[in-house]
């Protein structure tokens, strides 16, 4: 984390720039030369995202100089085991020309915010990879983390803690699921301005649900007979009647730190919906996931050569 003054080198507007819109928020991400103090005169490209939510006056929020003043550290994660049962060896099976987990990772990589990252694993070619990519070397993922039955809470805050060992205390610690490839750079840039406007214990990726558990979703009793999973008085007839639900989409996470070291469990403090297009909420865990993941980055490049 940087504490040098800033020096904007030449700038007369942005060099590259992009406008994207995200959930409650506009952002502009664009690119300038900068130089760090007297001692750096060769310019540096850097980027700056600045964000403001959409009903606002159009005040700005400028992201480098908040990090440069030293007040946000934020800490970049992808945990990936080497165990799968649903897509054998999934997190390094290949994907449209690279790694899966290298969808993810190269988002984290690129975004500007981050400060560290760490590829949080038990399997040796996937943690090397992440070393080779520049994350921090934290070791290998305890074995009581690294079966199918461990959330990933535990294992986020193993990873937390050895990270805050080597860079010192975190502001913000950022998710990135490696089996959710389809998110865009933009969802990122959202959901840490979401965080940071609304201060949340945790803000968490969701998508608008298919089905409603008090309107179309059903369970049998002990008899075997059906209802209404959530049933209200009166009962509900049509899906606009009945309360807004969301589905958990396992793909970006923004948390504080320190209710990450002090809660016990996802949903133990207060955690605020990112809300995604369902189609970028796709997550693998079947042989059809992936192959869907794979038709949709096809379509999506352009590519449809081995559609």
């Amino acid at each position: 984390m940087s504490h040098l003054p800033i020096v904007i080198a030449g700038l007369c507007g942005p060099v590259e720039g992009r406008w994207t819109t995200g959930n409650r928020f506009e952002i502009r991400r664009f690119e300038i030369p900068v130089s760090f103090g007297e001692n750096h005169a060769t310019p540096q490209r850097r980027r700056i995202v600045l964000v403001a939510p959409l009903e606002s006056s159009g005040k700005w929020i400028d992201v480098l100089n908040i990090r440069i003043a030293g007040t946000l550290m934020i800490i970049g994660h992808i945990g990936a085991r080497a165990g799968s049962k649903g897509v054998q060896g999934k997190n390094f099976k290949d994907l449209r020309g690279k790694p899966l987990i290298d969808w993810s990772l190269d988002q984290l990589i690129a975004a500007g915010q981050v400060d560290h990252f760490v590829v949080s694993s038990d399997d040796p070619q996937i943690y090397e990879h992440g070393l080779k990519r520049g994350g921090l070397d934290i070791g290998f993922r305890p074995d009581h983390l690294a079966t199918d039955v461990a959330g990933k809470w535990g294992v986020w805050q193993h990873a937390l803690e050895e990270v805050e060992k080597l860079v010192g205390p975190a502001t913000a610690f950022l998710d990135l699921d490696c089996t959710s490839p389809l998110r865009e750079q933009s969802d990122i840039d959202a959901a840490l301005a979401l965080f940071a406007s609304e201060a949340p214990d945790m803000v968490m990726s969701c998508c608008a649900a298919r089905k409603n558990p008090y309107f179309n979703l059903v369970e049998p009793d002990e008899t075997g007979a059906l209802h209404v999973s959530k049933p209200l008085p009166g009962g509900v007839v049509a899906r606009q009647q009945a309360p807004v639900v969301y589905e958990h989409a396992a793909s970006t996470y923004v948390v504080d730190p320190a209710y990450l070291k002090r809660a016990g469990s996802l949903f133990a403090g207060r955690v605020i919906p990112y809300l995604m297009p369902a189609e970028r909420c796709v997550d693998i865990d079947s042989p059809f996931d992936f192959l869907l993941v794979e038709f949709m980055l096809e379509h999506k490049t352009g590519d449809t050569s081995n559609a």
